[in-house]
């Protein structure tokens, strides 16, 4: 039999010796103790009690445990509760309780095949002063306990871990990094994260279902309490120059398999020129569909020269780049996009914008807008002091704007 690992994530690992682990909310009067397994291997049974003290609240209470993947609950002591279990969701319901009442609860835990470890979190619910509350207790985590010879044991080793970065630029200034997940052990704990240096910032697209993301100071860190099965991605956007952020941005991941904490590096990106280049002005076929007997005369009545000249700083939003002039009724055939469009030209291209704004956060909901409603080549969020193009990350700065993720 293997030792078990616990992973230093979880701070009550540290409790786990004792019979009873407590997780008081001391603030609401209400007290719990259990005695969930640590760890459990595939066709164990194992027993599981509760002690709840109520301390003033009365009347309607709930108690109730989302199990791992896996794991079967039947209750053995109710208190007199009604107890119901789907879809790995333990409950008991009361209709009435009486304040100050210690609450025993038992339930008898199978863990199946399916079971590859994970996290039990549990809620008491009440009513008080005429309005449900609800509290949630300390999460408890159940490692998978692997047994010499174990056939169900997880195919996944520590040398199989990997993660893989791959780019796509989307602009000068903006790109996706994707990252492939494989070789980790389904249901167990994994955190991954990367940092941006410089201007560059992060914007979450893809999470895999992470139990927690969040973008913070140079960071975006993902965490799954219960990893997917793999393999899987996640993405970001990356604001900033596409070639100096995409190939400095380094990361780490950390994981549990086999019940042994694993640790990874993520290098940095090694891009060819290809990968560099931006991926918005792609030529495409741009001429209006068979039928359309608008001039492109009469049509681009609905494109406006570029601003006039100024020092403001303007946030636009850039859907199509092109070596040629279409007129509007191409965008509204093709992509059924009617908004009024300004043409900048630049270096042998015509581009295309949409929208002017002083302030980041509304070109960006504009973006969002664009994508989810029109089959647009990648819109992208772009930023001009008077003519002159110029980074978001110097927009921001300039205007003294935060970057809202």
């Amino acid at each position: 039999m293997l030792g078990t690992v616990f992973h230093p994530y979880f701070w009550l690992a540290s409790l786990l010796i004792r019979p009873m682990i407590i997780a008081g909310i001391l603030n609401h009067g209400i007290v719990e103790e259990h005695d969930l397994p640590a760890q459990m291997h595939v066709g164990q049974t194992a027993l599981a009690t509760w002690s709840l003290e109520t301390g003033s609240s009365g009347g309607f209470a709930r108690f109730q445990a989302q199990f791992p993947k896996g794991v079967v609950a039947e209750s053995l002591e109710d208190s007199g509760a009604s107890f119901s279990f789907e879809n790995g969701r333990g409950k008991f319901i009361w209709v009435d309780t009486s304040p100050g009442e210690t609450i025993f609860l038992k339930m008898r835990l199978t863990a199946t095949s399916e079971f590859h470890g994970g996290t039990i979190t549990q809620w008491f619910s009440y009513i008080s002063d005429g309005s449900r509350k609800d509290i949630e207790f300390e999460p408890h985590h159940v490692s998978l306990e692997i047994l010499e010879g174990d056939v169900n044991s997880p195919s996944a080793s520590p040398n199989d871990f990997s993660i893989i970065r791959s780019w796509q630029a989307d602009g000068p200034d903006v790109g996706k990094m994707t990252l492939s997940i494989s070789g980790h052990e389904p249901g167990q704990f994994l955190k991954i994260e990367d940092v941006l240096l410089g201007q560059c910032k992060a914007e979450p697209l893809e999470d895999g279902e992470a139990s927690l993301r969040d973008v913070f100071d140079q960071s975006i860190l993902f965490v799954w309490q219960q990893s997917p099965e793999a393999p899987f991605e996640v993405s970001y956007r990356v604001m900033g120059d596409a070639e100096a952020c995409s190939s400095t941005i380094r990361g780490k991941a950390s994981t549990v398999i086999q019940g042994t904490v694993v640790e990874l590096s993520i290098d940095a990106l090694e891009l060819t020129l290809d990968a560099i280049a931006p991926s918005d002005p792609t030529e495409v076929d741009l001429q209006p569909k068979n039928g359309s007997n608008q001039s492109q005369q009469d049509a681009s009545a609905n494109l406006q020269s570029p601003e006039p000249s100024h020092e403001e700083i303007r946030f636009k939003v850039q859907i199509l780049a092109s070596h040629q002039r279409v007129p509007a009724s191409h965008f509204v055939q093709r992509y059924q996009f009617n908004k009024a469009l300004m043409i900048v030209e630049h270096e042998e291209w015509i581009k295309y914008m949409t929208g002017s704004f002083t302030r980041y956060e509304a070109a960006r909901d504009e973006r969002v807008q664009i994508r989810a409603n029109h089959d647009l080549p990648g819109p992208f969020v772009t930023a001009y002091s008077g003519e002159s193009r110029i980074t978001v990350q110097e927009a921001l700065l300039t205007t003294q704007q935060n970057w809202i993720p």
